[in-house]
């Protein structure tokens, strides 16, 4: 996740481009593919984002799949 001037973080997984416009008190509106998709928690959105990131990561599935 990258994050823009003016409370705006921006996302790209699996095709898709998410952007997050900080408002007040842990709040974000989300943004998919530039379509407004609702209100959600900063915190809970940016957990969920950097989890999918890390699972997407090309060395990180190369070190899982070598494991097995």
């Amino acid at each position: 996740m990258i994050r823009l001037n003016g409370g705006i973080y921006v996302a790209y997984l699996n095709g898709y481009t998410i952007k997050l416009n900080y408002l007040l008190h842990d709040r974000v509106h989300v943004y998919i593919n530039n379509q407004y998709s609702g209100e959600a928690s900063f915190n809970q959105i940016k957990r969920k984002i950097n989890r999918l990131e890390k699972e997407m990561d090309p060395y990180h599935l190369k070190q899982r799949h070598s494991l097995q």
